[in-house]
């Protein structure tokens, strides 16, 4: 089941990833932008991992997509330094 997690995750966040990229365009914010490169990064590897990852790595990256949209929503910069934390991670 990690691998059906995983994916899962990381198809969710990607498709996240697409409404997000569309808001910065419109909204640009260098710092989203990097954090977002990063967020499709590790989404990418877990997808090229097959999902094969622990669920705290999968929760990882789906916490970090969701505080990258509170820091948008909300421009709060703890939010934005949560998703880059979360991202620190590796695995």
């Amino acid at each position: 089941m990690h691998e059906a997690r995983g994916l899962a995750a990381a198809e969710a966040v990607l498709a996240y990833r697409q409404d997000v990229a569309t808001y910065l365009d419109d909204h640009p914010d260098a710092a989203a932008r990097r954090t977002l490169g990063a967020v499709r990064d590790r989404a990418k590897r877990l997808e090229a991992l097959e999902g094969g990852v622990d669920p705290a790595e999968a929760d990882a990256l789906v916490s970090a997509a969701v505080e990258l949209g509170r820091y948008l929503i909300a421009e709060d910069d703890d939010a934005l330094a949560a998703a880059r934390e979360a991202l620190r991670r590796e695995f």
